[in-house]
């Protein structure tokens, strides 16, 4: 059994505890959706931003670890790094942006059940 870890790392060291999401051999069925669910890329998109909603809440260290994990496994890290020093320019505008509540996502959109009568 391998001990709990914390902090710098912690994240990373899901593999050594087994803790690693096993990867489906077939590219289709590695995404959030299927094709078999019928789900289009607009559905695919609001379930993205709801997820990432969430992993925002956990904080700067699990956004980093994703981004960490998406750039080692797909080799991207170059591209990141350039990404990121690019939104990172955006930071004295971040206070407008919230305050104008550009942070967010749009809410989800509503769907009327029934005809009301």
């Amino acid at each position: 059994m391998s001990a709990i870890r914390s902090g710098p790392g912690a994240l990373a060291g899901a593999a050594e505890a087994d803790l690693d999401i096993p990867e489906d051999p077939d590219p289709a069925r590695r995404n959030c959706t299927s094709r078999a669910t019928g789900d289009n890329d607009f559905v695919r998109r609001l379930r993205r931003q709801r997820q990432i909603e969430t992993v925002y809440l956990l904080g700067a260290h699990v956004v980093d670890e994703l981004i960490d994990e998406i750039a080692r496994h797909h080799d991207l890290r170059e591209d990141i790094d350039r990404r990121l020093a690019m939104y990172a320019a955006f930071a004295p505008v971040a206070v407008a942006v919230a305050v104008a509540h550009g942070d967010k996502f749009a809410p989800p959109p509503l769907h009327v059940v029934g005809d009301g009568g």
